[in-house]
């Protein structure tokens, strides 16, 4: 809930101070973190689930443990590849965290890398371009790979239970 702006310097020098500049610890672990959003859209989601599954699992003589593996993991298959997929993009697109913390060209993630490239003089626009093209294949890919899932977090969004 709080803007990056806000916590870019504090996290950035307790990073450097941790040993975790210039290295994949820097890129990964801002990023783990969950965001209040998703936690609203997890109550969101299950709070939508009816209530008569859990009953008759209970009655039947299911723990905790059973019902959270064999029914909500399975129903919540929709909310989990859509936040993936958000997850994803928003570190894929992320510049500034990344080109802030490496300095390694082979750590460098390909935003950064596109960025440092696009600065050299000797290279031509159509080829950072032809680049820049290139960078949107994984996007694809993924969203390819989680659209059923996609489709049916949004088929199952309007019912009521």
């Amino acid at each position: 809930m709080i803007p990056f702006v806000a916590v870019m310097v504090p996290q950035f020098t307790m990073f450097k101070n941790l040993g975790f500049y210039n290295n994949y610890a820097a890129l990964l672990l801002p990023h783990l973190l969950p965001y209040g959003f998703f936690v609203y859209l997890y109550k969101g989601f299950f709070d939508n689930l009816p209530g008569s599954l859990f009953e008759a699992a209970r009655i039947d003589g299911a723990g905790n443990f059973y019902m959270f593996f064999k029914i909500c993991m399975p129903l919540s298959k929709p909310i989990i590849s859509v936040i993936a997929l958000q997850t994803f993009l928003a570190n894929w697109n992320d510049f500034f965290w990344a080109w802030m913390v490496t300095e390694k060209q082979s750590l460098w993630t390909m935003n950064v890398a596109l960025y440092n490239i696009s600065k050299v003089s000797s290279v031509k626009p159509n080829f950072v371009m032809g680049l820049s093209a290139l960078t949107i294949i994984p996007v694809l890919l993924i969203t390819i790979l989680f659209s059923n899932q996609i489709k049916e977090s949004i088929a199952t969004a309007g019912i009521k239970g």
